[in-house]
């Protein structure tokens, strides 16, 4: 089975397997070979996270390489080893990997635009892991692709607990903020109610404080400004 390919999951089979520092179960699947479906079994650490095609036919993945720990400010911290490629056919054209700090995030996004105005190039794509509980931060990572390479761009994060606090930051691209096709804004709101005061429809009233972060797109790399 070549990479890339699409397959149908099954059933799942346990106990966890641990394989390159992280744990996922075997999967039963359903899949085609040259014309003809079969039947097998991966570790469902190779199968990709989210998958999508661009108007040329390219194949996005991403997915997990990795987990590990290592020490940040004198504490043990799990990380992935996240890694995106994109593929023409069985084919990969381009590869790019990164650290993500594993902050109980429990769900995937993922998503694939056109340029959303950016200059010099055709897709930027989008994976989120998600943290659907108080205090757990929903993390964003995109990325420039110009048809040959990928290109890492700025993240976003979010944040809030219960009423008391939230931390939100929003990345615009040049379609949505209508300027210069180099730029990229950076909006970061931040809300706190540590008081526990509420408005008489219940609400939170949060002190709120606004901050901005503009970068400069080269076409390869950006710059804060």
């Amino acid at each position: 089975m070549s990479v890339g390919a699409e397959v149908l999951v099954q059933q799942l089979y346990y106990p966890l397997t641990v394989v390159k520092g992280f744990r996922t179960p075997w999967v039963a699947i359903q899949y085609k070979s040259g014309g003809t479906n079969k039947q097998g079994y991966i570790w469902q650490g190779l199968l990709s996270l989210h998958a999508a095609t661009n108007a040329s036919g390219l194949l996005f993945i991403s997915g997990v390489s990795a987990a590990d720990n290592k020490s940040i400010e004198n504490y043990e911290t799990a990380y992935y080893i996240m890694t995106l490629k994109v593929l023409n056919g069985t084919s990969v054209i381009c590869t790019k990997s990164w650290e993500q700090t594993y902050g109980e995030q429990t769900m995937v996004e993922g998503k694939l635009f056109e340029n959303l105005g950016l200059k010099d190039c055709s897709n930027i794509y989008r994976l989120g892991l998600l943290g659907e509980a108080c205090g757990v931060t929903s993390v964003y990572t995109y990325f420039a692709f110009n048809e040959n390479e990928l290109f890492a761009l700025p993240g976003k994060q979010l944040v809030g607990d219960a009423g008391i606090y939230y931390y939100e930051e929003t990345l615009l691209f040049p379609s949505e903020h209508k300027g210069s096709n180099q730029l990229l804004i950076k909006n970061i709101e931040e809300g706190s109610n540590e008081s526990e005061t509420y408005d008489t429809n219940g609400d939170p009233v949060y002190k709120i404080k606004k901050s901005k972060e503009a970068y400069q797109w080269t076409g390869k790399k950006f710059n804060i400004l």
